[in-house]
């Protein structure tokens, strides 16, 4: 709230400033509401939205490479001090708009550069310039990474947007995310499914985002190094996290522990993976496997969870007689 006012002893004006655009550039807007006390509502509202005017630009290859050069050198002048992109832009602002105001004539060369990060054996100050750069290429074209996976039948989607880019530091990890569940036709956020998440292309060649045939559920594996497993089920009609069994609960179940000891090569595999195996009505079956820190995964059974009473249905795990993958 930037300011208020009485109108009456029960009607209040009130001025606010909104922010808009992705995670770590925000764009203020201005805007008021009244609000009556007395019906408990508010009775009017406005605000301006922010648009940038498409960009015409005129400047020759070379003077655009320059212009990003020369502004991604001052957004680095603190490069000790920061870690997010958010952190490098908010210190100076200025040279990263600058940078954004070439409009989509500096994306090849942001491309260029965005794509050269690397590991340099842990030190990553160097990709610095990278992530900024992805970070300009983005805030000039978000649906370069921005992504959508609708549901069957066409109401429901998840919008995948990005977060930051600064997990790409991590071999292993990739863009942080937030994952949001929208309604395709008047594009409203209906839950926010995860702040921060992130997809590890090491494990997956596509996103594991799964729905079921009937669209009234989705569901999300996450992957990191030699870990998989699904993270979320999300009933869509009551917009509602369902929480699947753990390790233990599987378990308690069985009366016994998840360990398969493989006698060739004299190692227990003990990590537990959850990952979809089909659907069923208000039911979703979950294949159980079996890994140790060298690799190599053991399907070892599944069990069929109700959705509807949320709990195991069935269950059949077999750990004398498990099959490699």
């Amino acid at each position: 709230m930037l300011s208020y006012e009485w109108e009456t002893d029960s009607i209040l004006n009130v001025q606010f400033d909104m922010k808009t655009g992705v995670s770590f550039y925000h764009q203020s807007n201005m805007g008021w509401y009244t609000y009556d006390f007395e019906n408990g509502s508010i009775t009017a509202l406005s605000y301006d939205i922010a648009i940038p005017e498409p960009t015409v630009n005129t400047m020759t290859e070379a003077e655009i490479k320059a212009v990003i050069d020369e502004n991604l050198d001052i957004l680095l002048t603190d490069g000790d001090e920061y870690y997010s992109e958010k952190e490098f832009i908010d210190a100076h602002p200025e040279a990263f708009e600058a940078i954004v105001a070439l409009g989509e004539a500096a994306l090849p060369y942001l491309k260029e550069i965005g794509d050269q990060y690397g590991y340099n054996g842990g030190d990553f100050s160097k990709n610095n310039r990278c992530f900024l750069a992805k970070a300009a290429e983005y805030v000039i074209k978000p649906d370069l990474y921005d992504m959508v996976v609708p549901s069957p039948n066409g109401k429901y989607a998840v919008k995948i947007i990005v977060n930051s880019f600064v997990g790409l530091n991590d071999p292993f990890s990739g863009i942080y995310y937030h994952l949001n569940l929208i309604d395709i036709e008047t594009e409203a956020n209906i839950i926010m499914i995860k702040d921060t998440f992130l997809f590890s292309w090491s494990i997956y060649s596509e996103l594991p985002i799964e729905w079921s045939p009937d669209s009234k559920y989705v569901a999300i594996e996450q992957g990191y190094r030699h870990y998989f497993t699904v993270v979320t089920v999300l009933d869509v009609q009551r917009a509602d996290d369902i929480i699947l069994p753990g390790e233990e609960d599987v378990e308690l179940l069985l009366g016994k522990d998840l360990i398969y000891y493989d006698d060739e090569v004299h190692l227990s595999y003990s990590n537990v993976h959850s990952l979809i195996s089909d659907w069923g009505t208000d039911a979703i079956k979950i294949q159980i496997y079996l890994s140790c820190s060298t690799g190599g995964y053991y399907d070892v059974g599944f069990y069929i969870y109700d959705l509807i009473r949320r709990e195991i249905s069935y269950i059949e795990i077999d750990l004398e007689h498990a099959e490699r993958q």
